[in-house]
């Protein structure tokens, strides 16, 4: 008896062990100008590892790069047919595109722009469609800044606004912000840039019109060039006030905005509630109350300006 149950026993070793459950793999798709590598996009994958889905073992992105706005809708279009489980999108015109291609595929939008105004979602507070997110009041911020620029430089007179004219919202920012500027008796000299090659003829323009000040309308294509927009305007000895912080840490003189990387960590948690079921109807549109002042004071001095101490005060971050 006892030998036949060894026998039986170890017959029983000899069985395959069942097959490890494999993860499921979820599919998100990103439809932007910028890149993932790179912030602020960087961060909606840091959150969403953080959030248990890892790129490669339970998490397929499909993030097909544009290096232009003209090319957005037809990137995503390709990407619905890829069938991703939600798309995240930065910015107006790629949520615009990203809505043409789907009504019924989930999108998490981070945009600068009135999402009401552009037609994405009948109220911030219920959606009622296929599309929620995380909205920035540009518009309002770019004001600020404007606002900003007089209390620094009081004596200012000419200011440059740089804007991306693909970019679906920011020719109605940059037409409200000039006619604030001219209230406030500034005159306002404008530099399209639809390509980062045309940067250096944007800078050359703006120099030629002897602008004191310079102030970038939020972009995706001027936020990946945001060093390079720094470099050149220090070069032509123009401050520039910012809407992020990483153009602060590249030689622009201050910035005031929301933590965009932040957002995206934020867009995270939203893509992670719709993977468990939420409905994007039903999610209300979010928005930043935070907003940062990071001032560079070697660009200060090397600019010859001296910030005023009221604005000193109010400062999240000073860089020596």
């Amino acid at each position: 008896m006892k030998r036949r149950y060894f026998l039986a026993a170890s017959g029983s070793l000899l069985l395959p062990l069942p097959a490890r459950a494999q993860p499921r793999m979820r599919r998100v798709g990103v439809v932007s100008v910028g890149e993932l590598k790179r912030q602020p996009l960087a961060s909606l994958v840091q959150g969403l590892r953080e959030l248990g889905h890892e790129e490669g073992r339970n998490l397929e992105l499909l993030a097909p790069t544009a290096s232009q706005y003209g090319r957005l809708e037809e990137l995503a279009a390709v990407l619905v047919k890829r069938e991703p489980e939600v798309i995240v999108t930065w910015g107006t015109t790629a949520t615009r595109a990203a809505k043409a291609a789907t009504w019924t595929t989930p999108i998490v939008m981070v945009i600068g722009g009135d999402p009401v105004a552009s037609g994405f979602v009948r109220s911030l507070a219920r959606p009622e469609g296929n599309i929620t997110g995380i909205s920035t009041s540009a518009q309002a911020l770019s004001l600020k800044r404007v606002e900003l620029v007089r209390e620094m430089l009081p004596g200012i007179r000419r200011i440059g606004l740089l804007w991306s004219g693909e970019s679906g919202s920011q020719a109605i920012t940059m037409k409200r912000v000039e006619d604030a500027a001219v209230k406030m008796g500034l005159a306002v000299h404008d530099a399209e840039v639809s390509d980062p090659r045309a940067l250096k003829a944007a800078f050359e323009a703006l120099s030629a019109a002897k602008v004191e000040a310079l102030i970038p309308i939020a972009s995706a294509l001027l936020n990946r060039e945001s060093a390079e927009i720094a470099k050149l305007a220090l070069a032509r000895r123009i401050p520039v006030i910012a809407y992020e912080d990483n153009a602060v840490r590249a030689g622009a003189l201050v910035s005031y905005g929301p933590d965009y990387p932040a957002q995206f960590r934020r867009a995270a948690t939203l893509v992670d509630r719709v993977l468990k079921g939420a409905k994007p109807a039903e999610m209300a549109v979010e928005q930043p109350t935070k907003f940062e002042l990071v001032i560079n004071l070697k660009t200060a001095k090397t600019l010859g300006i001296e910030i005023p101490k009221e604005v000193m005060f109010r400062a999240d971050e000073v860089i020596q």
